[in-house]
């Protein structure tokens, strides 16, 4: 009878391992392509910020899961500014470099996975042949920022995530140039994108 009790619960314990079954995977090699919506603010570029205040664009998104928790990355965002009437300008972009820390939680088991992230983004902008005082002239600032940033990730099936995602960059000085010279203020600058992307585990897709 005790023989039997043992089998039993050896069975069980079988049984429920089966019914565990993992629903994502974020450890190894990651890729992501990315849509985005871009907004900013800057006290310096009062104007322009008011007569360009937000765009579109894409990008990039290269990680390394660690484990399932830990995952260092890099990316690349492309943004196209839409310019109103009140601003002379034949263009205006903003490109973002971000390096950084991803904090993936939940489990394997779950389909829907929260993560926060933090880092270090280049930011650059550029105004080509804008209206100035003295003429037109190509427009440009750039600066390192620190970044947060957070979301979630939702798995439909392993190797392959849809994800959306908030991330600020927080506005430290910034350095302008104007046809070249420099101009001796330090602009103000902080960007918030608003993003969606589908992500690809590679790790995962070659051991397939």
């Amino acid at each position: 009878m005790k023989n039997i009790f043992i089998i039993l619960l050896l069975l069980g314990s079988m049984v429920g391992q089966g019914q565990v079954k993992q629903r994502s995977a974020l450890k190894g090699f990651n890729g992501a392509i990315q849509l985005h919506s871009l907004g900013w603010t800057s006290e310096y570029f009062k104007f322009l910020d008011e007569g360009a205040s937000s765009g579109y664009g894409g990008g990039f998104r290269v990680g390394y899961g660690i484990t399932e928790l830990i995952e260092p990355y890099i990316g690349f965002d492309f943004t196209k500014m839409i310019i109103g009437s009140n601003i002379e300008a034949e263009s205006f972009k903003m490109t973002h470099f971000d390096m950084g820390v991803r904090f993936n939680f939940a489990g394997t088991v779950h389909r829907f996975r929260p993560f926060a992230e933090g880092g270090y983004s280049l930011l650059k902008g550029t105004v080509k042949q804008v209206s100035t005082q003295t003429g037109n002239a190509d427009l440009i600032f750039k600066g390192g920022k620190p970044h947060l940033g957070g979301g979630i990730g939702f798995f439909p099936k392993i190797p392959i995530s849809i994800f959306a995602k908030g991330i600020f960059t927080l506005g430290k000085k910034s350095t302008a140039t104007l046809d070249g010279v420099e101009l001796t203020d330090k602009p103000d600058v902080t960007t918030f994108r608003i993003t969606v992307g589908v992500n690809f585990n590679i790790s995962e897709l070659t051991k397939n």
